[in-house]
């Protein structure tokens, strides 16, 4: 072991919970006589008034080895308390001698007493063993890229706008405002949806740090994590930006039901954000509509719930009625999606306008009837299992969105992944806003269908995570981590070794590691991104000879705990 590195040893009594089992006298003693440990004191609880804030006393210089209970327990308050304090964690290593050992081997004294040994030397062996990787700060570039400049877009850019951030917002479209541009109203709240374009764009024209720019694409992305590059076209020119971060809210495109129920067939059959243009010019001309929910979706093809359709069904069906009060409106369905409180509320104030709902049974669709012009639609009423057929001038077809083409293009620039179904892949439930990639963000449609409302909130929130991560720069980059709080370190490669073989870059799943030329050109070397690096030691599992390490649990380290817990 290092005799350089010097270890304060902290044994924790637990008011007698860990004596009462372990020789805490004996493993004292034991590694009093270890050539690297200065000091070993026992206290009867650590966690706890006098012996908590003795915690940080002593040598500066020393590393620390504590004996308690579990981080799971208290453990991570001894931690706190030392860091606090100015102990780097990584000079600290925690030993559980209460649950591990202390509790699980009440019978057993003996066992528990040299099992504790043994976890405390390889203790050492780390403290003694652990390395440091390079952790310079975190620079971040004070601008965001906002992609997309639906709903979702526009309130990420208003919110940051008010923060004072610079923001480019692009949209593929030359004019701002996504689906706003093709729909009569905003449910449930029932805002026309004009109005509700109108508020956003004048909070962005209020707001000077807020450059938008039409019919855009985004061809190339380079560059790291606060510090990225994107090559932007805009009909014959090629802008370069830089931004520390980056929001995705590209949306979701409409999927037209061709081929399904007669659609372009006969007259009167339409694609609801067909029936949304005719409402935006005014009240529609109809004696009878009938509306058919879950086209083309929930099946074997498409096996997920568009979520927005429903409540868009129950926004129209009331329009019509509002705009003739004689017209007859029925919805088909096999079941009302309206989660939440005021959407079933909106489901029920249909109901009361004289909306008439009919559940039709899984695998039995409507049958449209007609010649050139719709006439009527027959379906089997669940309920009674009779079997009904509507009058209809208008049937209403109720299709899902899905994503984009352009979506695992655009996952591939940022180094990203799609769910099963081709949108957008977050983290995890925990972390819904949040990308695998740091800086990266996704809100809105690009992650899953939403309405408007829940786009915008969406939006507002990956605003503030953006927010947030351009407020952190200047920190050391282990700090920086997508999946905790700091991480371990960073994969350190060995160039004099490293052979090329691009093991590592096949196993990352950050994509942190990359090959780059020698300098004499014909052989390659593995280069590490340190902040897209998590720390996580695929690299390290998967490299031939050892050239890539993790400085902090490295090759050395392993093998001396291992040394010790076999000796």
């Amino acid at each position: 072991m290092g005799s350089e590195i010097k270890v304060r040893c902290l044994l924790c009594r637990c008011q007698g919970e860990v004596d009462a089992v372990i020789d805490l006298k004996a493993i004292a003693a034991a590694l009093a006589r270890e050539p690297q440990v200065e000091g070993v004191v026992v206290r009867d609880a650590l966690c706890q008034g006098q012996d908590r804030e003795s915690l940080a006393a002593g040598p500066g210089e020393a590393r620390i080895l504590i004996g308690a209970c579990s981080c799971l327990a208290r453990g991570d308050t001894l931690l706190e308390t030392l860091q606090a304090s100015g102990v780097d964690p990584l000079d600290v290593e925690l030993v559980d001698l209460r649950e591990g050992c202390a509790w699980i081997h009440r019978d057993d004294a003996r066992g528990a007493t040299c099992k504790a040994l043994d976890l405390c030397r390889m203790g050492l062996a780390a403290l003694t063993r652990r390395e440091r990787s390079q952790d310079p700060p975190l620079e971040v570039s004070q601008r965001v890229v906002v992609l997309g400049a639906g709903p979702a877009g526009l309130a990420a850019a208003a919110a940051l706008g008010r923060l004072g951030v610079e923001v480019v917002l692009l949209d593929r479209s030359a004019q701002p405002g996504g689906l706003l541009n093709l729909i009569a109203k905003v449910a449930p709240e029932d805002i026309p949806s004009a109005k509700r374009l109108a508020e956003c764009l004048q909070a962005l024209e209020r707001l000077s740090t807020i450059n938008f720019m039409g019919a855009a694409r985004l061809e190339a992305v380079s560059g790291e994590p606060g510090d990225f590059t994107l090559e932007v076209k805009t009909r014959d020119e090629l802008h370069r930006l830089r931004a520390g971060a980056v929001i995705l809210a590209t949306g979701a495109r409409i999927r037209l039901p061709k081929g399904r129920y007669r659609y372009g067939e006969l007259e009167g059959v339409l694609a609801g954000i067909e029936l949304e243009r005719r409402l935006q010019a005014g009240p529609v001309d109809t004696q009878a509509a009938v509306f058919v929910q879950c086209v083309g979706v929930r099946d074997d093809k498409t096996p997920y719930c568009s979520t927005i359709c429903c409540p868009a069904s129950l926004k129209q069906a009331r329009m019509l009625r509002e705009g003739n009060p004689d017209c007859e409106v029925s919805v088909l369905h096999r079941d009302m999606m309206c989660p939440g409180a005021a959407l079933e509320d909106y489901y029920h104030q249909a109901m009361e306008a004289g909306v008439r709902f009919v559940r039709y049974p899984s695998g039995e669709e409507p049958l449209i009837e007609g010649e050139g012009k719709v006439r009527a639609v027959r379906v089997r009423d669940a309920a009674g299992g009779d079997e009904r057929t509507l009058t209809a001038d208008l049937v209403v077809l109720s299709s899902p969105l899905e994503p984009p083409e352009d979506n695992q293009r655009l996952a591939a620039l940022f180094g990203l992944s799609c769910d099963p179904l081709g949108f957008l892949g977050v983290r995890t439930l925990m972390h819904p806003l949040e990308t695998t990639a740091s800086g990266v963000f996704v809100c809105g449609s690009a992650r899953w269908p939403v309405l408007a409302s829940l786009a915008m909130q969406q939006g507002e929130a990956a605003a503030m995570k953006a927010y947030g991560f351009l407020r952190r720069t200047g920190v050391p980059l282990r700090e920086i981590s997508p999946f905790r709080e700091a991480k371990l370190g960073h994969a350190t490669v060995d160039e004099d070794a490293c052979t090329g073989c691009g093991n590592c870059v096949a196993a990352c799943p950050y994509q942190a590691v990359r090959l780059e030329p020698r300098d004499n050109g014909g052989r390659y070397r593995s280069v590490v991104s340190l902040m897209r690096c998590t720390g996580c030691g695929m690299c390290v599992a998967v490299c031939p000879n050892g050239s890539i390490q993790l400085p902090e649990q490295n090759a050395a380290l392993i093998g001396e705990m291992l040394r010790e817990a076999f000796a």
